[in-house]
């Protein structure tokens, strides 16, 4: 996919994150799902950008969890600060399909936070505001 799709969307979830935060509660799961995409598009973005992976490979937000996934995976600057962002942000995805009550908000806003903190970690990286 070209970075300019991933750019794209990553805007989408960011506007639509931006906008859930104002009513967290009434937001849970769509917090978590939209924090997991927005993930998968900072690291597709990343990966891309540094040829570590081809235009055409494409990033499933399930492989941001896997430590095969990022063990194959050539090293490059902050990779296990940016793997470990990127696996609890899909972890976290997996409270969207539970019950609401397993939802705290504070952990929830935390994890919004560590997506933030995973955008500029990777603009860092990647030299390129996102």
């Amino acid at each position: 996919m070209k970075l300019e799709i991933h750019k794209e969307a990553l805007a989408e979830y960011i506007a639509h994150i931006e906008q859930a935060k104002h009513s967290v509660e009434n937001s849970k799961r769509l917090l978590l799902i939209l924090g997991s995409q927005a993930a998968m598009e900072i690291i597709s973005i990343l990966l891309h950008k540094l040829n570590i992976l081809d235009e055409s490979a494409v990033v499933r937000h399930n492989q941001l969890d896997s430590k095969n996934f990022w063990n194959k995976m050539a090293d490059f600057e902050k990779k296990p600060q940016i793997s470990k962002l990127a696996a609890e942000l899909e972890r976290g995805r997996a409270l969207a399909y539970g019950a609401l009550k397993r939802i705290n908000t504070d952990e929830l806003l935390k994890t919004i936070s560590m997506l933030f903190e995973l955008k500029d970690i990777v603009e860092e990286v990647s030299n390129e505001k996102l």
